[in-house]
């Protein structure tokens, strides 16, 4: 697991740890300097993907996807692009710098 499948932002997790260490090196993570550094750069990707753990939630399951997009092929219908679009204009991604 890394610290973006994390439900809530916790400094002290082990995922945060792994993550620090797998990115930057152990070293890094024994500086308190750097490892408060890379503590802010991940939390502010944890923030910035906020929409993409909100969206995973409001998506319908794959099984009602699935039905949505067997029957939309035999009525020729747009129920399951319809679903999805409304998910993802009710939250939307952020614009990227």
């Amino acid at each position: 697991m890394n610290f973006k499948e994390m439900k809530t932002w916790n400094p002290t997790s082990s995922s945060v740890w792994k993550e620090i260490v797998s990115r930057w090196g152990e070293e890094v993570y024994a500086d308190e300097t750097q490892r408060a550094e890379k503590m802010a750069v991940l939390k502010a990707e944890w923030n910035a993907a906020q929409y993409a753990r909100t969206r995973a939630t409001a998506y319908p399951s794959l099984t009602e996807q699935l039905d949505m997009q067997y029957h939309d092929k035999i009525n020729g219908t747009t129920t399951w692009d319809d679903a999805i679009q409304a998910v993802k204009d009710t939250y939307p991604k952020p614009e990227s710098n």
